[in-house]
């Protein structure tokens, strides 16, 4: 049975040259924020400083209170200033640790925030802001907190009264660079340095000493010089995504993705325009098939010789700048296999890995389990993009059981909306990669994506079919490469979303720096800890040498980490057997199983509560205190492997069965039951399951501490732009 509808003609949209007028003047100027903070020897924390840019400081040598903290930053709030600063997570726990526990619950809590929640006009809902002696005040997703005082008593936050004082936002930027504040001013990194290598060596003498710092005049000037150089940064930043016609306005700086949401203004659909021209049944197919990235490493612990790293340029990027216009065309859907498939067609399938198939390296396709988790197990079922699912036949990795439904779009003769990514892409190469247009042409190519890919907040470009079109593309780039090496699936070490580790060099991939096509890395002895984290004999040199930003400043000893690094290499040599892999009913590790498998636990030098962990833990008065937690780091594969065995020297594992039970065992026709297909993306879970860092381990003025430990395993760790919002 098959239907079909045609869309409504719809006018193209405006030209990108009329685009963009959003905050057309953007920020006038980038003011940096900061603050600085002494341990006692009783190991109390004050946080005993806070400067507005290079104006004075505010002091209090037994610790600043809200009380102080809130007047002195509203007093330097001027029209049209961007007040920024660079991870300001431990700043804000500081100014919120002094708040009464009841208006902190308010303000971080999800059952807070529901509370005061309000719909406002445009139908988006918006928080009602938290009162306290006199101020109103609120804080988004842990990276903008707005602020203002209140200059009546009424007891309602909407009141009428007027003139009601602007609002002043201050944004954790730190988003637009993730990596450390020292790389990201680097001179040696920029054509034109902000700062000089005398500037630079000061503020990484600061960054060395802050363990021991006191409230004196060496901890005035650091901070005076980290805030005039961090305007420069801001700056600099602004200049690049301003000459792609893009200015943000100052309550937006808090995410890079800003920047690729007022570039997409005028170019692609939004959400409201996909409701009133898509069929919704397409819609939804799309939604619950979309799966992120793809963590995989299918080989534990070392591996001799040389691995070949194969990255995608701007993998994402790549497919989007070919997505179609959805505005236009034909829309059909039917049941079964489709005989004449649309040229994009969604197909509702069970799958399993291929006949006799003695070993088994690699998974059917992509799941969902109902936590959220992604793997890719031995037999699933669910929506997929055909030509995935044909790329991953090609490899030898999936037969399909059963066909269930299908959807199709064939597209109109309409340019690509998002064509002029490669144009971004390539004056990024034109221009050079570390001047500021670069790097803003970078920040924006790179941000789509999220923003197609976001749920939650005000999602203006929220399009499931072009995000999950943009991570299967992905996906299928790297499976035609397995499908074209020599040695096929058995080759493959790992797998991180748009990188492919293989044991030997492959013949075919073209080699080269554009969109699209692949570079290559070489790995001399490296070790695949857990998905994404790995070292080699490069890493390990840079790690005790101390050469890089990682050590000293955050906290980390070079020297214990090479120490470390070295401790779980002879971990996984001194195996005398494959250590248990088994899952319960629930995919989770019997009691003792991960103690068998190499880990390792790190302290860093400083810890500390944030506000929301303090919340979690139940007790308001550890916001903002130092505590002393091993961050423990555990090789165990269980969430996405299983069954570990030894290939010669090499340490393999099997991909993992639904839940443990060979569902398909229960017959051709129904394959298992719903209970063995991937589970529908709802929206509410996270777009990638690589990175597993939270605040259980505590904040640092650098970011979050496992998230640090991390950084100092992988000195050489490719950073990419956070895609949030």
């Amino acid at each position: 049975m098959t239907s079909a509808i045609t869309t409504r003609e719809k006018p193209l949209p405006p030209s990108w040259k009329d685009s963009n007028t959003h905050h057309r003047n953007g920020a006038a100027r980038f003011v940096a924020i900061d603050g600085e903070g002494i341990t006692l020897p009783d190991n109390e924390h004050r946080y005993v400083l806070l400067r507005v840019g290079t104006s004075e400081p505010l002091e209090n040598p037994n610790g600043l209170h809200f009380r102080e903290i809130f007047p002195y930053l509203y007093s330097h709030y001027q029209r049209g200033t961007a007040f920024v600063g660079f991870y300001l997570g431990y700043d804000f726990t500081q100014w919120l640790r002094t708040l009464p526990a009841s208006k902190a619950r308010a303000l971080l809590t999800k059952e807070g925030i529901a509370k005061r929640r309000r719909y406002i006009r445009n139908g988006s809902v918006e928080p009602l802001p938290v009162e306290c002696a006199g101020w109103q005040f609120d804080i988004l997703s842990g990276r903008r907190f707005r602020l203002r005082p209140k200059i009546c008593y009424c007891p309602i936050s909407l009141c009428k009264c007027k003139p009601k004082p602007p609002w002043m936002y201050i944004c954790d930027a730190g988003g637009f660079f993730q990596t450390s504040f020292l790389v990201a001013i680097n001179p040696k990194k920029w054509p034109r340095p902000i700062l000089t290598a005398e500037e630079f060596a000061l503020i990484q003498r600061g960054k060395e000493m802050r363990s021991t710092a006191e409230l004196d005049d060496d901890m005035r000037f650091y901070n005076r010089l980290e805030n005039d150089v961090m305007s420069r940064l801001m700056d600099r930043t602004d200049e690049g995504i301003r000459a792609l016609g893009v200015a943000l306005s100052p309550k937006q700086w808090f995410s890079p993705a800003q920047a690729a949401q007022v570039w997409m203004r005028g170019r692609a659909p939004t959400r409201e325009t996909l409701a009133e021209t898509v069929p919704g049944w397409f819609l939804e197919a799309a939604r619950a098939g979309f799966i992120a990235g793809w963590f995989e490493i299918f080989i534990h612990g070392p591996v001799s010789g040389i691995t070949y790293q194969y990255d995608i340029n701007s993998a994402y990027p790549s497919v989007a700048k070919s997505l179609p216009c959805l505005l236009h065309g034909e829309y059909s859907r039917g049941l079964g296999k489709p005989k004449n498939p649309p040229a994009l067609t969604m197909v509702k399938a069970d799958v399993t890995v291929p006949k006799n198939e003695t070993t088994r390296y690699i998974g059917a396709m992509m799941h969902r389990f109902p936590d959220g988790r992604i793997a890719r197990p031995i037999f699933t079922g669910g929506w997929y993009w055909l030509h995935e699912l044909e790329a991953a036949q090609r490899a030898g990795l999936c037969r399909v059981r059963r066909w269930v439904k299908w959807c199709g779009y064939e597209p109109c003769d309409c340019p690509p909306p998002l064509a002029e990514l490669e144009t971004l892409y390539e004056e990024r190469l034109k221009q050079g990669k570390n001047t500021p247009l670069g790097r803003g042409a970078r920040l924006v190519y790179n941000c789509v994506y999220g923003k197609l890919a976001q749920s939650i907040g005000q999602p203006e470009f929220m399009n499931f079919v072009y995000a999950s079109l943009i991570t299967a593309g992905c996906r299928i780039q790297i499976l035609n490469a397995i499908a074209t090496h020599p040695g096929g699936k058995s080759c493959v070490a790992q797998i991180a979303t748009d990188a492919v580790y293989f044991l030997s060099p492959h013949p075919s991939l073209p080699i080269s720096n554009k969109l699209g096509e692949w570079d290559v890395t070489e790995h001399s002895n490296i070790t695949l800890f857990k998905p994404g984290v790995y070292w080699d004999d490069e890493a390990r040199k840079m790690i005790t040498a101390g050469d890089t930003p990682q050590f000293k400043a955050r906290g980390v000893s070079a020297r214990d980490m090479a120490a470390r690094l070295a401790d779980i290499d002879r971990q996984f040599d001194d195996l005398s057997e494959p250590p248990p892999l088994h899952l319960n009913s629930f995919g989770k590790p019997t009691k003792t199983e991960t103690e068998f498998w190499p880990s390792t636990s790190f302290t860093p030098g400083f810890q500390m509560v944030s506000a929301r962990e303090a919340l979690n833990r139940g007790d308001w008065s550890l916001a903002g205190t130092l505590m002393d937690r091993p961050v423990t780091q555990n090789s165990w594969p269980g969430l996405k492997r299983q069954e570990a065995y030894y290939d010669g020297k090499m340490l393999r594992s099997e991909p993992r069965r639904h839940f443990g039970v060979e569902a398909w065992d229960l017959g051709e026709n129904g394959a298992g039951g719903d209970f063995a297909r991937s589970v529908p993306y709802t929206g509410n879970a996270v777009l990638t399951d690589d990175d597993d860092t939270t605040e259980e381990y505590g904040i640092t003025p650098d970011g979050m501490v496992d998230q640090i430990v991390i950084d100092a395993m992988m000195p050489d760790r490719k950073w990419t732009p956070d895609v949030q919002k």
